[in-house]
């Protein structure tokens, strides 16, 4: 209550002080730095570097944008989503119209989309809900923010996943998510391979200003990154299979309907599998995300018909997960391991 009233109270000082950024307080003091001030666009994009630095203080108009921050948060966490809904449209308004032409109005935009996507997401609205993020996730990569790129277009799909799982989606609706998505997904690395090699050339020319790009030498890096940043995208892709196993499984008519079930299921066993790899490369041993990599790819292999072999890896989950005191997903593997042990008991 609080932390909503300071807030209030900022946003009304804020108003009355005027909404206005007063870029001119940005500029250099020094007689060379104003001249150069005359060629160069000064103000927070230029002179603020590093998460949290105000070295002049926050102007009227991000006290303003800040305070319709805080009260949203509060409101999401009150469970009031219908007043978070109209303060992130405020909140955006506000961004659109005085902020857009700065790197930080342009984050505020995409982070107003983004909270209305998740508001949609938390009232079951998962169609709205991954429409949103699907506009922000476009937004941020025109804007050049690649991070936010990724992380939006992964939103957009846990949305989807959510309606397929409420059981809101036609057969006809199932199939044509799924068979975009796997489409979207190759078009999604193109992009963000593209982006990712422009924003390291632009790096390295910072560092090295006769730097020039050579394949052999940098399409390693590039490819070292992808595998870094992209782990969720190719567990994206990973349960795109796994849901299109699931469904002609669900209606297979004939052997060459459960074939092509396995061959599905045995692709997304295959591409938890390159995901754990790289994982473990990167030092995680133990991790609870590692444990649940472990558990899906043990689920992929069961439908694929790979029961023994995910016995056997359930079993070492189960492990693991007591060992490190994972209750959570030891709790998820002993599940799964009764499912499979019951499987092979019905065969034998």
């Amino acid at each position: 209550k609080l932390s909503s009233a300071y807030a209030e109270s900022s946003m009304r000082f804020s108003e009355e002080s005027g909404t206005d950024t007063d870029r001119t307080r940005f500029l250099p003091q020094s007689v060379g730095g104003r001249m150069l001030g005359c060629l160069l666009p000064y103000g927070e994009d230029f002179s603020v570097i590093g998460d949290g630095r105000n070295p002049f203080g926050f102007s009227s108009l991000r006290q303003y944008e800040l305070s319709l921050g805080i009260q949203t948060e509060n409101a999401i966490m009150k469970g009031d989503l219908a007043g978070a809904l109209e303060l992130i449209e405020g909140r955006r308004k506000v961004f659109e119209e005085k902020d857009g032409g700065v790197r930080l109005g342009r984050l505020g935009i995409e982070s107003s989309m983004n909270q209305e996507g998740y508001i949609r997401f938390l009232e079951g609205e998962y169609r709205e809900s991954a429409r949103i993020y699907e506009e922000a996730a476009q937004y941020a990569q025109t804007s050049g923010f690649l991070d936010r790129y990724r992380q939006n277009f992964a939103a957009r799909f846990r949305s989807l996943f959510a309606y397929i799982e409420s059981g809101e989606a036609s057969a006809e609706e199932r199939s044509a998510i799924i068979e975009s998505g796997l489409n979207e997904i190759e078009e999604f690395r193109g992009k963000y391979r593209e982006q990712a090699k422009l924003l390291y050339i632009k790096q390295k020319e910072t560092e090295q200003p006769n730097f020039s790009f050579d394949e052999t030498r940098d399409d390693p890096i590039i490819n070292a990154i992808l595998v870094r940043e992209l782990q969720e995208v190719h567990f994206i892709e990973a349960l795109l299979y796994f849901y299109s196993g699931t469904g002609i499984d669900a209606q297979a008519r004939s052997e060459a309907d459960v074939e092509s079930a396995v061959k599905l299921f045995s692709k997304a066993a295959g591409v938890i599998d390159a995901i754990r790899t790289a994982a473990k490369k990167e030092g995680d041993q133990g991790s609870a995300r590692l444990l649940r990599l472990n558990i899906n790819h043990a689920a992929a292999l069961a439908r694929a018909g790979n029961l023994l072999f995910a016995e056997k890896e359930l079993q070492e989950s189960v492990e693991s997960a007591y060992e490190f005191g994972l209750l959570r997903e030891e709790w998820e593997a002993r599940s799964a391991l009764s499912d499979v042990q019951r499987k092979l008991y019905e065969f034998r």
